[in-house]
């Protein structure tokens, strides 16, 4: 846009009225043709911007030579050759329900799985079976037991040292004498 002191020199020159009306509205055209060009460039970006976040991407959106297309380098990704590598694998299910497993318990298993984000697998399960048959448990006081405890897994070895799978009574003989064992454990190792 021309400044005054521009238009104050023009007429100090001697330019006549109509030479400086002129002047001004060369510049006002010039003016607003810089701002249309500026707002079809900005339509254009957000045309480019609402495409892309549709998955509809323009082919040559991201270069910046128009009507060019980059060359397929190691960094692009190989052609598909067959049809069963482009099916998706198909979403990993919860695994059935155990036999002997309430669906109380199931479905509090299933919730404490998700919740600590590991998705209860026929691995996991298989894992859980073989200790709980290993422990003496049943796979309902297992699976109620990891989620009371919140455990991941479930392990012999944890459970060995107490009183049994719920519901079954200790047997206090064995209980004592594991007491004065590890009682006797602890002063071995450390001498007083």
């Amino acid at each position: 846009m021309i400044d005054a002191d521009v238009l104050r020199a023009m007429a100090a020159a001697g330019a006549s009225i109509e030479v400086i009306i002129a002047a001004v509205e060369a510049d006002a055209a010039k003016e607003q043709a810089r701002r249309d060009a500026k707002r079809e460039n900005n339509a254009e970006r957000q045309r480019r911007f609402k495409a892309k976040r549709k998955g509809k991407t323009p082919s040559n959106a991201g270069n910046a030579l128009p009507g060019v297309t980059p060359p397929n380098d190691i960094y692009s990704n190989p052609p598909v050759s067959s049809d069963e590598e482009t099916t998706a694998a198909p979403k990993s299910k919860s695994p059935a329900k155990p036999e002997g497993v309430s669906a109380q318990t199931w479905a509090d298993f299933q919730s404490h799985r998700k919740a600590i984000k590991a998705p209860a697998s026929e691995t996991a399960l298989a894992a859980i079976q073989r200790e709980a048959t290993a422990a003496g448990w049943t796979m309902e006081a297992a699976l109620a037991e990891v989620v009371a405890r919140g455990w991941r897994g479930f392990k012999a070895e944890w459970v060995r040292d107490s009183t049994g799978p719920p519901g079954k009574p200790a047997e206090p003989a064995s209980f004592l004498a594991h007491l004065v064992e590890k009682d006797r454990q602890r002063q071995q190792v450390s001498p007083a």
